[in-house]
């Protein structure tokens, strides 16, 4: 297992709520280095409500808030232009920049970030950050350590989210960055290909070691662990996409192979209540699933939450070259085919 890490200086601490009561589990993201076609992408978003998403270009040289929302904690300019999904009025939440380098956010509960110092980055924006800085994953870990982070709350929410990163390049390189109580740690190689939530990446890859050696995910007598537990817990999902990706075959086409990686991540039901939230047993269920080439941009995505049930594509790099600013509503029923050339025109009205 390839980590680096690194002392955080100090911890902060939670006086809103105790991690138990807003354990928030949601999310999976796969990645796939094919041969012939390339790195391809595919995750979910699963969450308690709407995100408010948005399909968003932001170009280069665009001054953005270090905290996301808040004004005190100054702001910078970015290097690279990126397009993909932002959420809650403009957030980061999934993006590709014009390097071909995509940064990508997860919940994850166990993340810790220090005291708030001149510079800091906030978990709001610690992804976006990433894309709109460093061209590679290799930039990306030279630079890691002189990041500094800091916890901030997001409005409307009972306590401050807590993130996990991958970014993924068109080389092929990927790493997941965890923010833990002990340091940094990022893992990459194979040991990045699944990504998930908590409990860390480590624990995912000794729960998968351990029951590898049991022969248990290769069982064909219908008691194999896969979905044995009747549930959507990180732990589950992991087993899952990463048995089910050990298997794919080398793709005919860009498209056959989105295909065939969008089918390993679990999509969680809307209505099946699986977590008590303040005491009380809610939901959360996909709201969005997208599958992307870094080799050419291209870009599916789907819409499932309260009447919206959409499918549509999109090439993120056209929309770079563009280079003009644009936002299209990632909830909009209309949505249909390929939209790219649409959003296109709007940047030019």
């Amino acid at each position: 297992m390839k980590t680096h890490s690194t002392a955080l200086a100090c911890m902060i601490t939670l006086g809103l709520a105790s991690a138990s009561s807003f354990n928030v589990e949601a999310c999976t993201d796969v990645a796939w280095n094919t041969k012939e076609f390339g790195t391809l992408i595919s995750r979910t978003n699963d969450w308690l409500e709407p995100t408010k998403g948005e399909i968003r270009v932001l170009p280069a040289g665009s001054e953005r808030l270090l905290l996301g929302l808040d004004k005190a904690g100054g702001s910078y300019k970015t290097k690279y232009t990126i397009a993909g999904v932002f959420s809650y009025g403009g957030l980061v939440h999934d993006v590709v920049n014009s390097e071909g380098m995509r940064a990508s956010v997860l919940y994850y509960g166990p993340m810790a970030m220090g005291e708030r110092v001149e510079g800091s980055i906030s978990q709001l924006t610690y992804g976006e950050y990433l894309a709109t800085n460093f061209a590679s994953v290799k930039e990306v870990i030279a630079n890691i350590e002189q990041i500094k982070s800091t916890l901030v709350e997001l409005p409307g929410l009972p306590i401050a989210p807590k993130f996990h990163w991958t970014v993924t390049d068109k080389s092929g390189d990927r790493a997941i960055i965890e923010l833990d109580p002990e340091g940094v740690n990022v893992y990459t190689g194979d040991d990045a290909k699944v990504m998930t939530n908590q409990p860390s990446v480590k624990a995912h890859i000794d729960n998968w070691d351990k029951v590898w050696a049991k022969q248990a995910l290769q069982s064909s007598d219908g008691k194999s662990i896969i979905g044995e537990k009747g549930n959507v817990s990180p732990e589950q999902r992991y087993l899952h996409a990463r048995y089910f990706l050990s298997h794919l075959t080398e793709p005919q086409s860009t498209i056959n192979g989105l295909m065939k990686l969008q089918a390993t991540v679990v999509k969680v039901p809307h209505d099946a209540p699986n977590r008590i939230v303040d005491g009380k047993m809610t939901e959360y269920a996909t709201e969005w699933t997208i599958s992307q080439s870094l080799e050419t941009g291209t870009t599916f995505l789907e819409y499932t939450w309260g009447d919206v049930f959409t499918r549509f594509n999109v090439n993120f790099y056209d929309l770079i070259e563009n280079g003009k600013p644009v936002s299209i509503k990632l909830d909009d029923p209309n949505l249909a085919g390929d939209i790219t050339q649409a959003m296109i025109d709007l940047s030019n009205q």
